[in-house]
């Protein structure tokens, strides 16, 4: 029960935010650019999906920051982190307590590039799970469903690992 209530607030936050937004509705489908689709192809994303961070979703850390904490959230920013795999600089954030790493790249094109190691990261049972947006690649390796739900209505889902 508690985690349909939870479920249902980020959802309300998230046609506010998007409603408060202006957002502007197209009649035709956002186009990705050649990079996002040979990395959506690489990890298994059907062409006709978008991945976060081709539409109007938040833009920095600052904005996922500030949009889970909406939701109710409980969120801290920790320590910098390193990947021996992924080239940017990371992040550790605390959602709810779980370690979240947040790793932010130069440009979307740079994180689309990272996408593959990605997909060579995740083992057949989906884990650690993987998230893009923007230019960023989000690591979440717990298993805490609240977490979990609150990272994919954020940040869409997974390029890796489903």
């Amino acid at each position: 029960m508690k985690t349909k209530v939870v479920i249902a607030a980020v959802l309300a936050v998230l046609t506010l935010v998007l409603s408060a937004c202006g957002a502007q509705t197209s009649t035709s489908e956002p186009e990705l650019s050649t990079a996002t689709a040979e990395a959506n192809a690489t990890a298994g994303i059907p062409p006709t999906e978008t991945v976060p961070g081709d539409a109007d979703v938040p833009g920095d850390l600052e904005d996922v920051v500030r949009v889970l904490n909406e939701t109710g959230a409980t969120v801290n920013l920790a320590d910098p982190v390193e990947s021996d795999v992924l080239s940017a600089p990371g992040q550790i954030v605390h959602i709810n307590k779980e370690e979240v790493e947040f790793y932010t790249y130069g440009s979307a094109e740079e994180a689309d590039a990272q996408v593959p190691l990605v997909a060579d990261l995740t083992n057949p049972e989906g884990e650690p799970q993987f998230y893009r947006l923007g230019n960023m690649l989000i690591r979440y390796a717990g298993s805490d469903d609240v977490v979990r739900d609150l990272l994919e209505n954020v940040l869409g889902a997974q390029p890796a690992g489903q």
